[in-house]
């Protein structure tokens, strides 16, 4: 009886003083939430849509840049999906449906907003990029 008292004692010492995980939130692991960034583009310019002002990638439809609507790297291939843009730094969500190609995104999970839906979740921020996280809904 007391040698079983001292052996699951030591284990309890060992369980205390192995080292601890830090769990990573599992809505980042499995890739169902991406933290990254937001742009903004120009869908009445001329010259930034190739000579094709207002036309986005999955349909050819005329868009404007109060448009609520988003691109995202492999827009083509998620053409009507609707997403949640959330602002991390106020909490600030859009509902938005993937309707183009961000041909210009570098950074991994890059999302484009047209220049109203960037003013509307950005709430002042003046820089070029937005700290944001993003999901399919």
């Amino acid at each position: 009886m007391f040698a079983k008292s001292i052996i699951a004692a030591a284990f309890a010492a060992l369980a205390l003083a192995a080292p601890q995980r830090i769990k990573t939130p599992l809505a980042e692991v499995d890739g169902d939430v991406k933290v990254t960034v937001a742009t903004w583009y120009d869908l009445d310019s001329w010259a930034e849509n190739d000579g094709y002002p207002n036309q986005v990638y999955c349909n050819s439809d005329k868009y404007h840049n109060d448009s609520p609507i988003a691109a995202i790297k492999g827009g083509k291939n998620h053409c009507g999906q609707m997403i949640r843009v959330t602002n991390k730094e106020t909490g600030k969500s859009l509902d938005l449906p993937i309707m183009d190609e961000c041909a210009g995104c570098s950074k991994p999970n890059q999302v484009d907003l047209p220049k109203q839906v960037w003013n509307e979740l950005n709430a002042g921020v003046s820089t070029g990029m937005l700290d944001i996280s993003w999901q399919f809904i």
